[in-house]
């Protein structure tokens, strides 16, 4: 799973200019919390990067890789 999210506004939440509702309305306009779906389904951040938004553009990005964490699954409690 690979989360792409405008690097601006990631700046402006961890600056504390924007609040994390801000933050979730800007970031995931559909209402659903991608981060929070992946980590319920056991997955975790395995790589973060920066894509340049082009000359042209006002923003950059930030990619997040997303995959399983087999320890997080190992220590599951069964239902």
């Amino acid at each position: 799973m690979t989360i792409k999210l405008s690097a601006s506004l990631l700046h402006e939440y961890l600056a504390g200019r924007i609040d994390a509702n801000q933050f979730k309305d800007e970031a995931f306009t559909n209402d659903r919390n991608y981060f929070a779906m992946e980590l319920t389904r056991g997955n975790a951040i395995r790589n973060a990067q920066f894509e340049s938004g082009g000359i042209d553009e006002d923003d950059d990005y930030v990619i997040f890789d997303l995959d399983i964490d087999w320890d997080k699954i190992a220590k599951r409690k069964p239902n």
